[in-house]
């Protein structure tokens, strides 16, 4: 399909000559049922941007291609919606597997721009919705897929849009959770991208409300988690994310 003039001129930066210094291109056919001609346009991870002044997309990490390869095996013959889209790989990897239709919810203006610009890429259509999920009204899916800011950051300090989640990293997450207690379908399914912070328990209490408050009573859940490592500790988190200020962000991951 053709892009759109607002696409176009949100995007107009990334088709210059230094396109591949400024964002990823990634193939990402080697998930199932994709084919092998499915690429990704979207920002470099922190360590290798170049450029500082733009409010970045979530580039792809192994939490967006994990979400990926899961919508690949659930969205045959469903209504699907991408919320917290970034750049939008999850509903396209979902239309390809052979979902009866597709919309992005994305927040960040540039970030939908790379939905679209995707969209338009790998001839897939679908709509995009430039808005926070909380404030969306329409649309029924049998399958919710989101990866949601879940980053627990320090209120007193600045962090990616696409990544910071509040000062417990659940705040988009229970947004999520609501939208999808309005908007999934009987039987329907959210599948959903998240970092646990401190107890289980802690994050079964604000999901349970969260889920109530959109109307919703009946629902069965299921947590699939990583191991703890001393990659992921709340002491080398702290010092990863947080470097010289990692002090001020390590009560924000209690075990």
């Amino acid at each position: 399909g053709e892009l759109s003039a607002a696409t176009y001129d949100a995007v107009a930066p990334l088709l210059a000559e230094d396109m591949t210094a400024r964002c990823m291109v990634a193939p990402v056919g080697a998930l199932r049922d994709t084919g092998d001609d499915l690429y990704i346009l979207t920002d470099w991870p922190p360590e290798k941007r170049l450029i500082t002044d733009e409010e970045p997309c979530m580039y792809l990490g192994p939490d967006s291609l994990a979400l990926a390869d899961l919508a690949s095996s659930l969205a045959k013959g469903k209504r699907v919606a991408d919320v917290c889209a970034g750049s939008g790989i999850q509903g396209l990897v979902a239309t390809r597997a052979g979902a009866a239709s597709i919309r992005w919810v994305e927040a960040e203006a540039r970030a939908a721009a790379f939905c679209r610009l995707n969209g338009a890429l790998n001839c897939v259509e679908g709509d995009v919705v430039v808005d926070r999920v909380n404030d969306v009204a329409d649309g029924t899916y049998d399958l919710i897929l989101a990866n949601p800011p879940y980053v627990a950051t320090p209120s007193s300090l600045s962090y990616d849009a696409f990544a910071a989640g509040g000062p417990d990293g659940y705040a988009v997450l229970c947004d999520v959770v609501t939208y999808a207690s309005k908007h999934l379908a009987e039987d329907g399914l959210l599948a959903c991208v998240f970092e646990l912070n401190g107890p289980p328990e802690t994050l079964f209490a604000k999901v349970a409300l969260a889920w109530a408050s959109g109307g919703a009573m009946h629902a069965r859940c299921c947590v699939v988690h990583d191991v703890l490592t001393e990659r992921t500790s709340p002491k080398a988190v702290a010092e990863r994310r947080g470097g010289a200020q990692s002090e001020a962000w390590l009560p924000h991951y209690p075990r």
